[in-house]
This record gives structure tokens, C-alpha cells and sequence, in this order.
């Protein structure tokens, strides 16, 4: 079953709206209450502006529950500003109201609101105001899943932040645009920038975001299978958040961190989180974090094999989810409700909620979503063409230019011969001569020149064109294992997990090699000794044992680079060998050695050995009558690639292949 974990710094808090009000009424002050005399005032209605400020100020020291007031407030603030024709003061009134909206769900109405503050920045030129607006769009767009949308507002709010060197919302954009990616299955892209966000965060000494892009990471870790880590990070996360007052994102995780726990079958743990969310929700009337922990509960009492107790929360959460409109959390309570109803053998209800599970899911992700991405693609590639179309008008203007000044000079050069002919005609026809051969010189130069900028640009497509499928195979095979990963969560046996965790690390496997691929500049290439220490760091992160840290792995390589034909296969090979090594070699042992070696013999032998210092293989032990599938896939690929494979037992297992007439990438 899919369990969602809201990425943070994503939900405007009223805490937020009213700080954010009280800066703007302060800015407002400083434009009337404390100026410089020797300045002179600027040409605008002080007193209207002034009143503007006021208001925003009132809007802010409204109590938390007196919402009717706060929106009179703001909406006097806007009408005043609108009618005294106060562009920027009337969208910044506009975006504190959207953000009003937001914060209580109302979001059609945030929308309106920050589309006509979006209308104003723009009409007043105030990139600052539409870097504020495209962050609530972002939000907003998120709200409905048209998550390419908020990536897109979010990178226009960046590239401002980036002009004027604002530390603090560089790495806040950097955080959501993060979210984004994460969600939509870049993993590699989000990391890229929550590490950037981070390192934002640690200039300015900003603790909570610092917490904020950990907890962020976990999630990601989570998904892709590593569950240890990701409670780390969460910890780390957690014990700032506990220092901070009020601090609205520990409810979430503590959500995060149990789920991760009850996937770790690691009950009491995960019950103790669980416990602290929701009191913690409770207790401060947080309706969205609460309904999130009851859609943590149904699975966790649904995994406990308490059918009963899960409805319980179920039905809390879903009355809960619809009271808020929130799509993720329908889809999420109406699947647990179903597997519950199915355990009790109650089949019509759980039909009922498996239908409005399946229903809401293909009408968020398969129509809104794809829609939206292919949409944003469109487009993409429509100003990509736009952007070549008018460099290449550029080109031939300035062609134009130097034409049209060769041809003035030319009718100079004429001009003055004609003057002269009558006394040196030799001389005059010389010069003819040699000015046609040089038009004909330039003429063949500039041909030249050109066909090798068209062979410079095809190279250069071409190139981007390669890498792009590279990242496009990477990330499907992410997707795959992730689904995977998915799969392994509501699987009950122990064999099953073991055979799924064993196809992750094969796709893996591959998935790196197109990694690779794409991140050198030579795209036909790959560092087998950087391959292979990074492929036996995962494998150890899935199959080490607990308790198993001084296991330690050595590779050494000769600086050999290997194609793709010949990667795949020898990675695939390498990784249930290292694999195999971490299930059976170190049985009840808390240390070890695993070595992993590629040499050449001569100029066209290759030898991989792989060896370790374990048990060792059973005496009976037969390679050509084995009957796991990871040794049978080490047969099949060794012959694919020509090769000879031996094996023996003596102080641990040890693997040679050795592979006849090889082409290496010079």
C-alpha cells in the first residue's frame, strides 16, 4: 500500500501569515513614521499609504480564531490601495490574503487572490512581489498535484533570489523545488538540491531549515529502501524541532519516523511516534496532521492484523481528509479502509472503498498529472526552438551588417580605380584580379565555416540527446525500483522480501551504469573501480547483517574503463556475487573482507575475481548444477560474454572469470 510523507516547509502556518503581516506594516512605517529629513518624500498619497499600513498591521493582531476580521482587514486594505492606485502596496495585500486562504484550505479563493497580486507586481515591475506570489502558486499547484507547475514558478522565484543574493530564500526555493522533484520520482535531482539547500541553510546559522532539508532526505532514503538511514536523519530532525517553540513540522516527523519503523516490523517503536503525532496534533486542533496520523494508523493495524482497530481510525481520518479536500489523504485512507473491510471478509465495503480509492487515484496522477507534465514539455521545447530561431536571425543580421560594409568598400576600392585607370591600367587590372580571387577565397572560407558549425551543433544535440536517455532509463529503473519497494511493504514472507530486495539490487545495478553514463563527459565510458565501490556500498546497505559493520570491502582496478556491452553484464555478475557474499560467507560473524579485483592479462584477457574470507562454499558444491537463480544468472552472463568461470573453496569463496578477445575503451 503507498504511504504519503509530506515533504516540509510546504504548509503556511497562520504563525507565518502574521509575521509575514507585520513586516509589510512595518515597511509601511518606515515610509512615514521614520524618514530621513534630509531625504526628500517620495511623490505618493502618505496617508493612504499609511492606512494601508495600519490595517495590515490590525490583520496581524487578530486572534488566531477570529478569521472574519483578519479578511475585513485585508480586504479594506486592498480596497484603499487599489482605489489610491498603490500597485505594489495593493498586491502585497493581495498575496497576505492568499496566503490567509491557504492557511485555512480555502483554495480556489488563495488562487484568485494570488492571481490579481501576480497582475499588480507585474504591472508595477516588483520582481520581488512576483518571486513572493510564484512561492504561494507553488504551494497552491502542489495542493492540486500539478507539481511541473510549481517546479516551474519555483525556478522563476529562484533565479530573483539568485540576483539579489538572499541566502535564506535561495535556500528555501532550493527546499521546495526539491519536494517537487522528490514526489514526482527524481530522486537524484531532489538530493542535488536539498544538498544546495543546506548548505544555504548552515551560511546563515538557520537551524530549522537545516532540520527541515534532514527530514526532506529521510523521505527519500525511505523510498528507495534505506530505512536506517532515514531514521537517522529523522532523529537528527527531531531533536532541533523539540528545541524550537511550536515548531509546526514535528507532528509530521514523528509520522515519518514511526512509518519507517513499522516497516521495520519494529511495533513498540513505531507505536511510540505515532502516539507523540497524534497527541501532539490533537492538542494544538492541527486537523491536517491529525487525519495524516490516522492514515499512519490503519496501516500500522492493518499490518498488526487488527482489521478492527484500523477502521476505527479509518473512518476518523477519512471524515477528516474530506472535510479538508485532500486528494493524497483520500486516496490513502479509502486503500487501508479497503484492506481492512477484505480481512474481515466483509467484501461489498471493501469493494466500496477499493472503487473510490481507484478512482481518485487515476483522477489525480494518470489524467491531471501526465496532462500537466506533457504540457510543460510542450512548451519547453517550443521556447528551446524559439530561443534557436532567434539566435540564428541574430547570425544573420550580423552576416548583413559585415556584407553590406564589404560591398560600401568595394564600391570605395572601385571608385578609386576608376580615377586612376587612365594612368596605370596594368595596375588596375591586377587589383580586379586579385579582389576575385579573394571573393571566391572568402566565399569557399565562409562555406567551410559553416558546414563545420552545422557538424559542431549535430555533435552537441547528439551528445545531449545521449545523455538524456541515459537519465531517462536511470530514473525508469528508479521507478521500477520503487514499485518494488512498494510491492515489498505488503509483503507478509520472508522469501518474498528476500527475492524482492534482490531484484531492487539488480535494477540498481544497471540504473547506476546509466548514472554513470550521463555524469562523465565521455558518455561511452565507465570507471569500473568507482562503479564497483559504489554498487557494493548499496548491496551492503540491503543485505549486511545487523551487527555486521566490520565486514569491509577492498576493490582494486588498473584504471580500466569499460563500454556499456561490457558493464551490464559485469555489473550484474559483480552484484550477486557481492551479494551472495553478504547472505552466506559471514554467518554468525561480526567481521570480514570482501575483494573485488579487475585486472588485464595481456592485451585482450580481462579477469574479474571475487573473492571473500567466509565459510566457504559446500563441499558438494556443483556451480554447473546450482540452483539459484543468482548463480544461473552468472553462468548465463559469463558465456554471454565469452567467458570462463571457476571456482573454489579454499580459506573462503573464491570466483575467477576470465574473458577472452575484449575491446577495453581507450
Amino acid at each position: 500500500m503507498f504511504t504519503f510523507k509530506k515533504s516540509t516547509d510546504q504548509v503556511r502556518s497562520l504563525t507565518f501569515l502574521s509575521s509575514m503581516l507585520v513586516m509589510l506594516s512595518s515597511s509601511y512605517g518606515e515610509c512615514f513614521g521614520q524618514s530621513d529629513s534630509t531625504k526628500p518624500m517620495p511623490e505618493i498619497d502618505l496617508p493612504a499609504l499609511k492606512q494601508v499600513g495600519l490595517l495590515l498591521k490590525m490583520a496581524s493582531e487578530v486572534e488566531p480564531n477570529d478569521t472574519l476580521m483578519a479578511v475585513g482587514y485585508l480586504n479594506e486594505a486592498i480596497a484603499l490601495a487599489e482605489e489610491e492606485g498603490l500597485l505594489k502596496a495593493a498586491g502585497e495585500a493581495r498575496l497576505a490574503l492568499g496566503v490567509f486562504y491557504e492557511a485555512h484550505f480555502q483554495y480556489p479563493r488563495a488562487m484568485q487572490q494570488a492571481e490579481a497580486a501576480l497582475a499588480m507586481f507585474s504591472e508595477a515591475d516588483d520582481r520581488k512581489g512576483i518571486a513572493g506570489v510564484n512561492v504561494l502558486l507553488s504551494d497552491l499547484f502542489e495542493t492540486t498535484d500539478r507539481r511541473a507547475e510549481a517546479i516551474k514558478v519555483l525556478f522563476e522565484s529562484l533565479a530573483y533570489y539568485e540576483s539579489v543574493n538572499d541566502t535564506l530564500e535561495i535556500g528555501r526555493v532550493l527546499n521546495r523545488i526539491a519536494n517537487s522533484q522528490n514526489y514526482l520520482g527524481y530522486h537524484d535531482d531532489a538530493l542535488l538540491h536539498y544538498g544546495r539547500a543546506m548548505k544555504m541553510f548552515e551560511v546563515v546559522d538557520y537551524q530549522r531549515g537545516v532540520a527541515v532539508v534532514k527530514q526532506n532526505m529521510a523521505i527519500i532514503y525511505a523510498e528507495e529502501g534505506d530505512l536506517r538511514k532515514a531514521i537517522s536523519n529523522y532523529l537528527q530532525t527531531i531533536a532541533i524541532y523539540e528545541l524550537l517553540p511550536e515548531e509546526p513540522n514535528l507532528p509530521g516527523a514523528y509520522n515519518n519516523i514511526g512509518n519507517d519503523y513499522k516497516d521495520l516490523q519494529m511495533w513498540d517503536s513505531a507505536f511510540y511516534y505515532f502516539s507523540k503525532s497524534l497527541a501532539l496534533s490533537q492538542v494544538r486542533n492541527n486537523t491536517q496532521y491529525t487525519a495524516f496520523t490516522y492514515s499512519h494508523l490503519i496501516d500500522y493495524y492493518n499490518a498488526l492484523g487488527d482489521p478492527k482497530k484500523a477502521i476505527e481510525y479509518g473512518k476518523k481520518g477519512l471524515e477528516l481528509a474530506n472535510q479538508l479536500n485532500h486528494s493524497q489523504l483520500r486516496i490513502n485512507l479509502n486503500n487501508g479502509l479497503a484492506d481492512s473491510y477484505e480481512a474481515l471478509g466483509q467484501y461489498k465495503l471493501a469493494l466500496a472503498h477499493h472503487r473510490k480509492y481507484q478512482t481518485l487515484e487515476d483522477s489525480v496522477y494518470n489524467i491531471e498529472n501526465s496532462q500537466v507534465i506533457h504540457d510543460m514539455q510542450a512548451r519547453y521545447e517550443t521556447e528551446k526552438k524559439e530561443k534557436e530561431l532567434l539566435l540564428k536571425q541574430s547570425d544573420i543580421e550580423r552576416q548583413q551588417v559585415l556584407l553590406e560594409e564589404e560591398a560600401r568598400l568595394r564600391f570605395v576600392l572601385i571608385g578609386g580605380i576608376v580615377v586612376v585607370a587612365m594612368l596605370a591600367g596594368f595596375i588596375f587590372r591586377g587589383e580586379r584580379q586579385k579582389a576575385r580571387a579573394y571573393d571566391q577565397l572568402s566565399v569557399k572560407n565562409f562555406e567551410i565555416e559553416a558546414k563545420n558549425k552545422l557538424i559542431e551543433t549535430a555533435l552537441l544535440e547528439k551528445e545531449s540527446l545521449l545523455k538524456e536517455i541515459h537519465h531517462r532509463v536511470k530514473n525508469n529503473l528508479q521507478v521500477i525500483s520503487s514499485i518494488l519497494n512498494m510491492q515489498s511493504r505488503s509483503t507478509a514472507t520472508p522469501e518474498m522480501l528476500s527475492v524482492i530486495q534482490e531484484g531492487q539490487s539488480r535494477v540498481k545495478a544497471m540504473a547506476l551504469i546509466h548514472q554513470k553514463l550521463y555524469q562523465t563527459e565521455k558518455l561511452s565510458e565507465i570507471d569500473f573501480k568507482e562503479y564497483a565501490e559504489e554498487l557494493a556500498d548499496h548491496v551492503s546497505s540491503i543485505f549486511q547483517a545487523p551487527g555486521a559493520s566490520g565486514i569491509v570491502k577492498r576493490i582494486t582496478s588498473s584504471n580500466i574503463k569499460l563500454d556499456i556491452d561490457m558493464a551490464i553484464p559485469l555489473g550484474l555478475i559483480l552484484n550477486e556475487l557481492i551479494s551472495n557474499a553478504y547472505k552466506y560467507a559471514f554467518d554468525g560473524k561480526t567481521d570480514g573482507e570482501i575483494v573485488v579485483e579487475l585486472k588485464k592479462i595481456g592485451d585482450s584477457q580481462l579477469q574479474l575475481e571475487v573473492a571473500d574470507n567466509g565459510i566457504g562454499l559446500p563441499a558438494d558444491f556443483n556451480l554447473e548444477k546450482a540452483k539459484s537463480l543468482g548463480l544461473k544468472l552468472v553462468n548465463i552472463l559469463t558465456r554471454q560474454l565469452n567467458g570462463q568461470l571457476s571456482v573454489h573453496s579454499r580459506g573462503g569463496a573464491h570466483f575467477s572469470i576470465l574473458i577472452e578477445n575484449i575491446k577495453l575503451v581507450v
